[in-house]
């Protein structure tokens, strides 16, 4: 996460987003308020230890906040400025005056925070300023709140509602409040005409503890989202989804269903009701005789916009005609979907999210009513027309009289005399006559010439000629001026009355918001699950099965769900359960093999089915996971201060410290980028580690290395296994990956050069045996030649090298010092 308070750069893509956060002795609450759709989200206090930040870190990367707003101690400032990479963060003097920089100690008046950054002073033991924060969140309009509620139903609401005896909840809300209040002239949108609270059009809760939690390593890792950015430097932000999970699954209907399923992808989840629920969902979409009902769900679902940002612009400008227009037809939608779901039959869209659409449309009607108010009151012909809100005939009638007697007097202006002052211009007064045009107002119009006007006249009686034409002239005379003012009142008397009636019903329609906005996310989780069934009918998906009580990971015939898209992928199969406990499985393969693919697939296979889609395999039976961790992707960048061994000891550390027994951990070749004694040292202890927690208490583990004396040195065998991927030899006499996981060490390599592995066994074998450092460097000079004798020999049968070239390689180059160097 990279945001810097200086230059933010905005992505109109992206919806903004701003993050109130409140830390304390390693808790944390946040919420968090979503400027395009007016929703506020709350994350209750949950403990969020430093200097992991688990929950923060996932917080960070499902809002990418646009806005930051914290309060904590000192110590949890510096780690977040740390975290957020600001320029000027290098040294503990310079993270002082950052925070120093943002932090506000007192009320600022309106648009003070132009920073995107601000820190706010944390007082947690001052009970009158939690009191004065309390009152202030009491003092709001949240949706679902009756308008004529009392002073105790509205304190009993607001407590049922938000978690007001949460000390840091309380303080994160306030500060976003008084937030949006410094800044309330920046964005007038979110304040509701005189308005001192921001509209909030649905209260959210967000529940990390039930996610399953994964870093941004690992996001990486199992490309889950893939951006590749244009190559010209004039278009460095222009960029477009390449392979990866997002690409595959987004065969949405609407772009609110591309942006759930973002948002599902962000967040995996834990709770076995929700995942069977989705599970459920996508297996009835996938039923042939439901193929007619998903095509017209599908075609209601093309219609949808986003309805927050729609009824924002409504509330900012009255609406354009295609806002209205837009706002109906996706009202009208979700109303359809819902009458749909209710018509089917009630035992064949249990468990499914069908079912929950079917109840909106049995209680209440609220979409229905939002439609027949929207019916009856807008007129969308009118507002084509007129440029500005306009109600049909019939709703008002004093309105309808008002606007009648205005047409009457633009319309019958005709019939009326020309004041006395235009017999100045010319004695025939019946060749003047009175008209209207919208753009100039009342004038009057003659068809004489201008030698037949007395237009010396003119100033002394306050005549003003406004435009002439080929065949008219056209004078503003002070009764013209007399008539504009009185249809500028007239008009502005309609205006008013019409804002009345516009205000009714933004207020109806706001008291009713949460329903639909509620309609609207099911609606868009509905096209992704119809998008998960399309992948999986065409991709020959199964239906995993969730095991609650037992641990266990069996996967039939699995394959990677990128891979495939490329080439034909060569199935595999993973057996773990509690009654072989090999809950650590330890891969050792050639290089190009099929190791990381594998581990992988794993991994996507789980993460699939903890969003609740269907998964590339046979049959697959697999436990609630609550993490997974990755030690694949190493980022390497000149910019840090650390070692690429270094960041893989950091995400090993990460792993070993937050690993519980319900996680899935990938270690793909630990210890590469350092010697190798000290990488099979720690890759040894890190396994030994996890067996001495005991069969209860082991995370699943997969482990991919070169290491081939990785399982001998560990001290007990137990919850462990050995794997390996078969080779052969092609037609070339190449040895070739079979890519088909089996049990054991790979030893094929070995027996067809067994020079090979007498070096790599004498090189262990004289390192264990002998501490002395002269006797195992000569032992490894002598080994290392030996080995330059093997490849010459493979490289020989190969035909790649001469006799002569390996000869002198052996004779003329110094060993001890080439390894030197």
């Amino acid at each position: 996460m990279n945001l810097n308070p200086e230059n933010l750069e905005e992505n109109v893509e992206d919806q903004e987003i701003i993050l109130s956060l409140c830390w304390d002795s390693g808790y944390l609450a946040a919420v968090y308020y979503n400027l395009s759709t007016l929703e506020l989200f709350i994350l209750n206090e949950l403990a969020d230890i430093r200097p992991q930040y688990d929950y923060l870190r996932t917080l960070f990367r499902q809002t990418e906040p646009s806005y930051l707003i914290a309060s904590g101690s000192n110590i949890f400032l510096k780690d977040l400025i740390q975290f957020l990479n600001i320029e000027g963060s290098d040294s503990e003097s310079e993270i002082l005056k950052i925070i120093e920089k943002f932090m506000v100690k007192k009320s600022k008046t309106s648009n003070a925070n132009a920073s995107n950054l601000t820190f706010y002073t944390f007082d947690i033991k001052s009970k009158q300023k939690l009191e004065d924060m309390r009152n202030k969140i009491y003092n709001l309009e949240l949706p679902g709140l009756p308008s004529n509620a009392s002073d105790a139903d509205k304190l009993i609401f607001m407590d049922s509602a938000l978690p007001m005896k949460q000390d840091l909840f309380v303080i994160s809300l306030a500060n976003l409040l008084r937030y949006l209040s410094e800044n309330h002239m920046k964005w007038k949108n979110v304040f509701l005409n005189l308005e001192v609270n921001p509209i909030i059009t649905n209260v959210l809760l967000s529940h990390l503890d039930s996610q399953v939690l994964l870093d941004d390593m690992t996001f990486n890792s199992l490309n889950i989202f893939t951006n590749i950015y244009h190559p010209s430097s004039f278009k460095i932000q222009v960029r477009k989804d390449g392979l990866s999970l997002f690409n595959l699954l987004n065969q949405c209907s609407s772009a609110n269903g591309s942006q759930e399923l973002k948002n599902i992808l962000k967040q995996p989840t834990c709770d076995i009701n929700e995942i069977n629920m989705r599970l459920s969902t996508v297996e009835w979409c996938m039923k042939r005789e439901n193929a007619d009902n998903v095509v017209k769900i599908k075609h209601f679902l093309s219609g949808f916009i986003n309805i927050n940002s729609c009824f924002q612009r409504i509330i900012k400008s009255h609406g354009k005609t295609i806002d209205w227009k837009s706002f109906k037809r996706t009202c009208y939608s979700a109303f359809s979907i819902c009458e749909l779901c209710a018509s089917l039959p009630n035992n064949s869209i249990q468990d499914t999210i069908l079912k929950l659409l079917a109840e909106y449309c049995k209680e209440g009607q609220t979409v229905n009513g939002v439609l027949f108010a929207l019916d009856k009151i807008v007129d969308i012909e009118a507002i084509e027309e007129k440029k500005r809100f306009m109600v049909k005939k019939g709703i008002d009638p004093i309105l309808d009289q008002k606007i009648e007697a205005l047409t009457d007097f633009t319309e019958n202006i005709s019939e009326i005399d020309p004041d006395e002052t235009i017999v100045a211009l010319n004695d025939s007064t019946s060749a003047f006559q009175y008209v209207y045009y919208p753009e100039i107002g009342f004038a009057i119009g003659t068809t004489l010439k201008n030698d037949q006007l007395n237009t010396s006249l003119m100033l002394e009686n306050n005549i003003e000629m406004l435009m002439q034409t080929d065949t008219a002239i056209f004078f503003k005379t002070p009764n013209c001026v007399k008539m504009n003012e009185e249809y500028k009142e007239r008009f502005t008397e309609i205006i008013a009355h019409e804002m009345k009636i516009f205000n009714k019903l933004i207020i109806y329609i706001h008291e009713n918001f949460a329903e639909l906005v509620e309609i609207a996310k099911m609606c868009a989780k509905l096209d992704c699950l119809i998008a998960f069934a399309n992948v999986s009918v065409k991709q020959n998906y199964t239906k995993p099965l969730l095991a609650q009580d037992t641990r266990t990971i069996e996967i039939i015939n699995g394959r990677h769900p990128l891979v495939e898209q490329i080439k034909e992928f060569i199935p595999s199969t993973t057996i773990i359960n509690n009654k072989n406990k090999q809950f650590i499985y330890i891969i050792r393969a050639p290089n190009s093999s099929g190791k990381s693919i594998y581990v992988k697939q794993v991994a996507l296979i789980a993460y699939l089915t903890h969003i609740g889609c269907f998964v590339p395999c046979e049959s697959c039976n697999i436990s609630v996971l609550h993490s997974i961790y990755t030690r694949i992707y190493t980022p390497e960048s000149i910019s840090g201060n650390e070692s690429a061994f270094m960041s893989d000891i950091q995400q090993m550390s990460k792993v070993v410290m937050n690993s519980t027994n319900r996680s899935l951990i990938l270690i793909d070749e630990f210890g590469k980028g350092t010697n190798y004694k000290d990488g099979i040292c720690l890759l040894t202890a890190t396994l030994e580690h996890f067996i001495e927690r005991g069969s209860e208490l082991t995370p699943f583990v997969f482990v991919t290395t070169h290491y081939a004396q990785v399982y001998d040195l560990l001290k007990s065998k137990k919850l462990t296994c050995l794997k390996t991927i078969a080779t052969m030899k092609n037609s070339s006499n190449i040895f070739q990956s079979t890519f088909k996981l089996i049990d054991g060490s790979n030893n094929q390599i070995s027996t067809e050069f067994p020079e090979s592995h007498a070096i790599f066994t004498n090189i262990f074998s004289q390192q264990e045996r002998d501490e002395d450092l002269k006797k195992f460097k000569e032992s490894y000079i002598t080994s290392i030649k030996a080995f330059v004798l093997v490849m010459a020999r493979m490289m020989l049968k190969k035909h790649t090298v001469t006799r002569e070239f390996i000869h002198d390689l052996y004779t003329k180059v110094d060993i001890e010092n080439f390894l030197t160097l």
